[in-house]
């Protein structure tokens, strides 16, 4: 990837009242001159700089990268010490152009803008690209709140072409800007992470049987005509047209090889506002031959409109999805044979993409032991970045096989036999299980400060003696964990005594009850903690739509794990809350609580 940067030097407050992006190129602009105020004492070689990531690769033209991005438009509100509100309007940066000639030159704008005197002044910013794109009415320069694009998507298939939007970036100032000890010029420049904004439809044709004579005469996509892209706090959102138009490939009368050659053609790809439910594709081909006639066979000039696309793949910002119509004999198919939140022809080797009816991970899972749609849509292999659906589906309370009622205990956080587990798992009901992934609970066990320990607090040495669990710091045994503190505890006649007392409460007390086809509720490892908190964001949201605790520490967010340490101390994860969470190990007798987990 491609880094480039430019910098706006800081500015004075003086004239300005208090009223109040996307994929794999970095851009920082370097400039100097004066403002188009009379500036007062400029804070000198401290610059505000942009940059922004432009996901992908180049595929057609038309679709931006870090090479070829040439301009982005900028939206700034300066609130002075106050926090941004919906009340503010963008009168620090209107609509700012943005330019450079080519990928090697310099990125200029005028007028100048430059961070104020104050160091407690903030300023919140917002981007898109290209600037003043085709189709593209930016929202008035009065208009107060969260800005918004108007787009208009271009009918011709050879005039569409990309759209990015950034993740705004609030209430910055030059205090809270990062920078690299080795280069102190890096403070004041901000980082935009900017996406693609539509998303992009890929339609091949394929022969599904061996005759040849198949030629499609013409292809169109008809979806939403326009929409509105209303950036929030965390990204951007859309508001798709009621009204629809018909986009139009480019190429016409080609012809599609036999079956047997297993060969697809492209057909025409089309950049379109996410709403798959509202689009559908029309087709035009002539089938040369039928069934009942192969000796002299006829031609048939056959027209399907409205054909609507499955639903294997939403359609969300920066996704790219290749559809296959199979022409054969006797009828046409679509299938959605890739997604991909890169446009990269559908690779994903580092996405990895969703459907709603896939066991995945953020998925509810009941007290009978079905689950259902959390919302995942993708997730980066990489960067663990996450795209859900909006809104979140909500819990479903009736198992629609069975229309008995069922409560939502646990949301699902790993899928699949975790490669470290070689637990031999039983179910409550004592048969041997196979593994299809791991829950968390909704609630906490215990708390920090509270009356549960690893072990009896004020326990002096009595029962810290060593259990045998596994002392490995990234495995996923904490379901033969929690069994070894059982079978050595019960061994030394201290297991009913509660002497134990996260175990003992997790095994025998917590509730709800798992399912009796589960393994029962268990201390997590160390390792199954370590990614709750890799996947902490992700599962907060999901587990807001069902009223739970979100996954971290009572207070100073302390989780103990079943992994031990030594004879005295057991591991620790300890600032679960926030972003500075780490492990330790900390005396048995410490009084914090654990997230008790299941296997399925």
């Amino acid at each position: 990837m491609k880094r480039t940067e430019f910098y706006l030097r800081p500015r004075s407050r003086h004239g300005i009242s208090h009223s109040a992006a996307l994929c794999g190129c970095l851009l920082l602009l370097a400039a100097c001159g004066a403002d188009d105020g009379a500036p007062d004492m400029l804070q000198a070689g401290r610059p505000i700089g942009f940059s922004t990531d432009v996901e992908g690769r180049q595929n057609r033209s038309g679709e931006l990268t870090a090479a070829n991005l040439l301009s982005t438009g900028i939206f700034a509100y300066y609130t002075g010490s106050d926090d941004w509100t919906v009340a503010d309007t963008p009168n620090f940066m209107y609509n700012q152009e943005v330019k450079r000639t080519n990928a090697s030159s310099p990125w200029t704008y005028s007028p100048v803008k430059y961070w104020p005197n104050n160091p407690a002044d903030k300023i919140s910013f917002f981007a898109y690209a290209p600037y003043n794109a085709a189709g593209v009415t930016p929202c008035g320069n009065t208009m107060a709140g969260f800005p918004y694009l108007d787009y208009t998507v271009p009918t011709a298939e050879a005039d569409q072409t990309d759209l990015l939007a950034a993740t705004p970036l609030m209430n910055q100032s030059y205090a809270n800007t990062p920078v690299t000890p080795s280069d102190p010029t890096t403070q004041g420049k901000i980082s935009f992470n900017m996406q693609h904004a539509l998303t992009k439809v890929s339609i091949y044709a394929k022969s599904s049987d061996p005759g040849a004579g198949k030629v499609v005469n013409s292809l169109s996509v008809t979806a939403p005509k326009s929409g509105r892209l209303t950036y929030k706090a965390d990204g951007f959102g859309w508001n798709p047209s009621a009204n629809k138009s018909t986009y139009t490939a480019t190429a016409t009368n080609v012809t599609i090889a036999p079956a047997t050659a297993d060969e697809t053609v492209l057909l025409g790809t089309f950049y379109l506002i996410p709403d798959r439910a509202n689009s559908s594709l029309n087709i035009t081909y002539t089938l040369t031959g039928s069934i009942s006639d192969n000796v002299n066979p006829p031609t048939d000039n056959i027209v399907i409109t409205a054909k609507a696309f499955p639903d294997t793949y939403d359609w969300t910002p920066g996704t790219s999805i290749n559809y296959t119509v199979n022409i054969g004999r006797t009828g046409l198919e679509i299938v959605a044979e890739s997604s991909s939140m890169e446009w990269t022809n559908g690779a994903t080797n580092e996405i990895e993409l969703y459907n709603p009816t896939q066991l995945k991970l953020g998925d509810y899972y009941y007290s009978d032991g079905s689950w259902s749609d959390g919302g995942l849509r993708a997730r980066n292999i990489q960067t663990e970045a996450f795209t859900l659906a909006a809104p979140l589906p909500e819990p479903v309370l009736t198992n629609p096989e069975t229309n008995a009622a069922r409560t939502c205990i646990g949301i699902v956080f790993y899928v699949g036999r975790h490669p470290t587990d070689d637990c031999v798992y039983l179910t409550k009901t004592g048969r041997n299980m196979e593994v299809k992934g791991y829950v968390v609970s909704l609630t906490n066990l215990g708390e920090s400060y509270g009356s549960l320990s690893w072990v009896k607090f004020q326990s002096g040495s009595t029962y810290k003696y060593l259990i045998g669990t596994s002392k490995d710091r990234d495995d996923y045994k904490g379901y033969s964990n929690t069994q070894q503190i059982k079978v050595t505890a019960t061994e030394k006649g201290h297991w009913n005594s509660g002497s134990f007392q996260l175990a003992y409460a997790v095994l025998n007390t917590y509730t709800p009850a798992a399912f009796d086809g589960s393994s029962n509720w268990y201390m997590p490892s160390l390792g199954q903690l370590k990614d709750l908190y890799k996947y902490r964001v992700m599962l907060k949201a999901v587990m807001t739509k069902v009223g739970s605790y979100t996954i971290q520490g009572d207070n100073d967010g302390w989780y103990w794990s079943s992994t031990e340490s030594d004879a005295n101390n057991a591991w620790v994860f300890t600032n679960f809350n926030n972003d500075n969470g780490t492990t330790r190990t900390y005396g048995k007798e410490g009084r914090d609580g654990t997230r008790p987990v299941l296997t399925f």
